[in-house]
């Protein structure tokens, strides 16, 4: 979802969340490496990994041949393997 907001004809603020969902690959469910009776790498317990990202900025134009714009980010991860 986007919504942005022209306060001025040269400012405008705008906000955005995301949601993306990132399915596990092959190799991340198949992958299985072991030296001798040691276990390096095992797969096959990774579930989807879930983000929502949130962001905001400013752009304006104090100048006519200057332009300003400030953004922000944050993110939360939820079910990333350990």
């Amino acid at each position: 979802m986007r919504l942005s907001c022209k306060v001025t004809d040269t400012d405008l603020l705008w906000s955005a969340v995301s949601r993306a969902i990132r399915a596990p690959s092959r190799l991340d469910r198949d992958f299985f490496e072991a030296q001798g009776p040691i276990t390096l790498l095992k797969g096959g317990d990774f579930k989807p990994e879930k983000v929502t990202a949130y962001e905001m900025g400013y752009r304006g134009q104090p100048l006519p041949r200057a332009s300003l714009s400030i953004s922000a980010y944050y993110s939360q991860y939820q079910d990333l393997p350990k």
